[in-house]
């Protein structure tokens, strides 16, 4: 069935076949592969995609009580995507990528303490310096590349 070549598989539940056990298929989505050992153990490798997918999901894990930021978000240069989401009173999660650095203008003074988050482990960021004036927050030198780049503002003080 070349199972073994497929560019994604689903996990599915072993089978016990004259005796032995047999995965159906061997990945998810070529996130991670099951792994059988002689003994008929199983082990789990998981992938860069399977980190990214946790770290997504986890970062906008309350998606009903997002709303669209009543306040414009720009880059300059212009992000190939950039797309903001706002928890009111709790943070601001901005998803961008592109093809090189980019300076990000918040016109609110509401959210401050902006950090990037590293898409292969949520609970790791990394601060990013930004500047306050009567306008809002700007976030200079905002690393882009064609992976999602996640950044979080809190609420300022």
């Amino acid at each position: 069935m070349d199972t073994d070549a497929a560019p994604y598989y689903i996990c599915l539940r072993t089978t016990i076949y004259h005796g032995k056990r047999s995965p159906h298929w061997y990945g998810f989505f070529g996130f991670m592969n099951l792994d059988i050992d002689d003994q008929d153990k199983a082990t789990i490798t998981h992938f860069p995609g399977w980190y990214a997918y946790r770290t997504v999901a986890n970062v906008f894990h309350d998606r009903n009580a997002f709303t669209d930021p009543q306040f414009a978000i720009e880059s300059d240069p212009p992000a190939v995507y950039l797309k903001a989401h706002e928890r009111p009173g709790k943070e601001l999660l901005i998803m961008c990528w592109g093809n090189e650095k980019t300076k990000l203008r918040i016109a609110s003074k509401r959210f401050a303490y902006p950090v990037q988050i590293d898409l292969l482990d949520h609970e790791q960021w990394q601060d990013l310096p930004a500047t306050v004036d009567s306008r809002g927050v700007t976030i200079n030198d905002v690393p882009l590349a064609l992976a999602p780049t996640i950044i979080r503002l809190l609420p300022a003080l």
